[in-house]
Protein backbone atom coordinates (compact mmCIF):
# COMPACT_ATOMS: atom_id res chain seq x y z
CA UNK A 1 0.00 0.00 0.00
CA UNK A 2 3.13 2.02 1.10
CA UNK A 3 4.46 1.69 -2.06
CA UNK A 4 1.22 2.09 -4.22
CA UNK A 5 0.68 5.77 -2.45
CA UNK A 6 4.88 6.45 -2.83
CA UNK A 7 4.68 5.91 -6.76
CA UNK A 8 1.34 7.87 -7.15
CA UNK A 9 3.06 11.06 -5.37
CA UNK A 10 6.09 10.34 -7.21
CA UNK A 11 4.05 10.14 -10.68
CA UNK A 12 2.09 13.77 -9.46
CA UNK A 13 5.51 15.29 -9.06
CA UNK A 14 6.83 14.36 -12.40
CA UNK A 15 3.66 15.66 -13.86
CA UNK A 16 3.73 19.00 -11.47
CA UNK A 17 7.73 19.36 -12.68
CA UNK A 18 6.59 18.61 -16.59
CA UNK A 19 4.11 21.29 -16.93
CA UNK A 20 5.97 24.08 -15.22
CA UNK A 21 8.98 23.23 -17.58
CA UNK A 22 6.09 23.65 -20.40
CA UNK A 23 4.96 27.13 -19.31
CA UNK A 24 8.49 28.38 -18.82
CA UNK A 25 9.49 27.30 -22.77
CA UNK A 26 6.36 29.36 -23.81
CA UNK A 27 7.34 32.27 -21.69
CA UNK A 28 10.84 32.28 -23.26
CA UNK A 29 8.98 31.95 -26.56
CA UNK A 30 6.85 34.80 -26.52
CA UNK A 31 9.96 36.78 -25.29
CA UNK A 32 12.30 35.18 -27.96
CA UNK A 33 8.84 36.49 -30.51
CA UNK A 34 9.07 40.10 -29.40
CA UNK A 35 10.20 42.68 -31.92
CA UNK A 36 13.57 43.18 -31.67
CA UNK A 37 15.02 46.78 -31.24
CA UNK A 38 17.58 48.14 -33.48
CA UNK A 39 19.90 49.80 -31.21
CA UNK A 40 21.85 51.09 -33.81
CA UNK A 41 19.62 53.49 -35.33
CA UNK A 42 18.77 55.13 -32.07
CA UNK A 43 20.22 58.51 -31.65
CA UNK A 44 22.49 58.62 -28.67
CA UNK A 45 23.06 61.85 -27.62
CA UNK A 46 26.34 61.19 -26.19
CA UNK A 47 27.97 59.98 -29.99
CA UNK A 48 29.72 62.87 -30.18
CA UNK A 49 31.04 62.74 -27.18
CA UNK A 50 32.69 59.61 -27.63
CA UNK A 51 36.32 58.32 -26.28
CA UNK A 52 37.14 57.49 -30.12
CA UNK A 53 39.93 59.35 -31.03
CA UNK A 54 38.77 60.04 -34.45
CA UNK A 55 35.45 61.50 -33.36
CA UNK A 56 34.96 64.78 -34.95
CA UNK A 57 32.36 67.05 -33.98
CA UNK A 58 31.64 70.87 -35.11
CA UNK A 59 33.00 73.47 -33.11
CA UNK A 60 31.17 76.78 -33.92
CA UNK A 61 34.01 78.79 -32.50
CA UNK A 62 36.45 77.46 -34.47
CA UNK A 63 34.16 77.17 -37.72
CA UNK A 64 35.39 73.72 -38.45
CA UNK A 65 34.99 69.96 -37.54
CA UNK A 66 37.81 69.26 -34.46
CA UNK A 67 38.89 65.82 -33.29
CA UNK A 68 37.54 66.59 -28.92
CA UNK A 69 40.09 63.90 -27.70
CA UNK A 70 42.78 65.38 -29.43
CA UNK A 71 42.27 69.73 -29.38
CA UNK A 72 40.47 70.17 -26.16
CA UNK A 73 41.29 70.48 -22.76
CA UNK A 74 39.30 67.92 -20.67
CA UNK A 75 37.66 67.98 -17.60
CA UNK A 76 36.01 64.83 -15.86
CA UNK A 77 32.57 65.37 -13.79
CA UNK A 78 33.07 66.09 -9.54
CA UNK A 79 29.79 64.08 -9.35
CA UNK A 80 30.78 60.81 -7.21
CA UNK A 81 30.62 57.56 -9.36
CA UNK A 82 30.46 59.34 -12.33
CA UNK A 83 32.70 59.03 -15.39
CA UNK A 84 31.17 61.64 -17.75
CA UNK A 85 33.62 64.40 -19.10
CA UNK A 86 33.37 68.02 -20.57
CA UNK A 87 35.49 69.28 -22.99
CA UNK A 88 36.87 72.81 -23.77
CA UNK A 89 38.23 74.51 -27.13
CA UNK A 90 39.57 77.89 -26.70
CA UNK A 91 39.95 80.56 -29.25
CA UNK A 92 43.29 82.11 -30.31
CA UNK A 93 43.48 84.83 -27.52
CA UNK A 94 41.01 82.60 -24.74
CA UNK A 95 38.80 85.47 -24.66
CA UNK A 96 36.32 83.10 -24.97
CA UNK A 97 35.71 79.23 -24.64
CA UNK A 98 33.46 76.55 -26.42
CA UNK A 99 32.24 74.15 -23.80
CA UNK A 100 30.73 70.46 -24.61
CA UNK A 101 29.07 69.18 -22.22
CA UNK A 102 28.12 65.18 -22.30
CA UNK A 103 23.70 65.65 -22.82
CA UNK A 104 24.22 68.17 -25.72
CA UNK A 105 25.99 67.51 -28.79
CA UNK A 106 26.62 71.18 -29.57
CA UNK A 107 29.11 73.34 -27.39
CA UNK A 108 28.44 76.67 -25.59
CA UNK A 109 30.34 79.69 -25.77
CA UNK A 110 31.57 81.31 -22.82
CA UNK A 111 32.79 84.58 -22.69
CA UNK A 112 35.87 86.06 -20.56
CA UNK A 113 35.34 88.31 -17.50
CA UNK A 114 38.01 89.71 -14.94
CA UNK A 115 41.60 90.84 -15.28
CA UNK A 116 44.23 88.82 -15.83
CA UNK A 117 45.00 86.10 -13.14
CA UNK A 118 41.38 86.11 -12.22
CA UNK A 119 39.77 85.14 -15.55
CA UNK A 120 36.41 83.75 -15.51
CA UNK A 121 34.34 82.47 -18.74
CA UNK A 122 30.46 82.53 -18.55
CA UNK A 123 27.33 82.05 -20.48
CA UNK A 124 25.15 83.78 -17.78
CA UNK A 125 24.28 79.99 -16.21
CA UNK A 126 27.56 78.27 -15.69
CA UNK A 127 30.69 79.44 -15.18
CA UNK A 128 34.42 78.43 -15.93
CA UNK A 129 36.95 79.38 -13.39
CA UNK A 130 41.02 78.72 -13.00
CA UNK A 131 42.07 76.87 -10.19
CA UNK A 132 44.16 73.68 -9.65
CA UNK A 133 43.17 73.67 -14.26
CA UNK A 134 39.76 74.53 -14.65
CA UNK A 135 36.82 74.23 -12.77
CA UNK A 136 33.24 74.49 -14.60
CA UNK A 137 30.60 75.44 -12.08
CA UNK A 138 26.75 76.80 -11.67
CA UNK A 139 26.98 80.24 -11.02
CA UNK A 140 25.00 80.53 -8.72
CA UNK A 141 25.75 77.97 -6.17
CA UNK A 142 28.79 78.51 -6.97
CA UNK A 143 28.62 73.79 -7.31
CA UNK A 144 31.01 72.42 -9.26
CA UNK A 145 30.30 70.13 -11.74
CA UNK A 146 33.53 69.25 -13.94
CA UNK A 147 37.05 70.06 -13.29
CA UNK A 148 40.51 69.01 -14.55
CA UNK A 149 43.04 70.55 -16.63
CA UNK A 150 44.41 68.02 -18.91
CA UNK A 151 44.63 67.87 -22.56
CA UNK A 152 44.89 64.26 -24.52
CA UNK A 153 44.16 62.47 -22.13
Amino acid sequence: MKSRLSIALLLVGLVTLQSCKNEKVESTDVVSNAPKIDTAVIPDPEVEMSESPGTQIYSELRKQDIALQAEAVILNSVAEGSSEKAYLIFNEDESKVEVFLPENSKGFIYERKGTEGNYTWTDGLNELIQWKGYVLRTLKQAKPLFAGDLKYQ
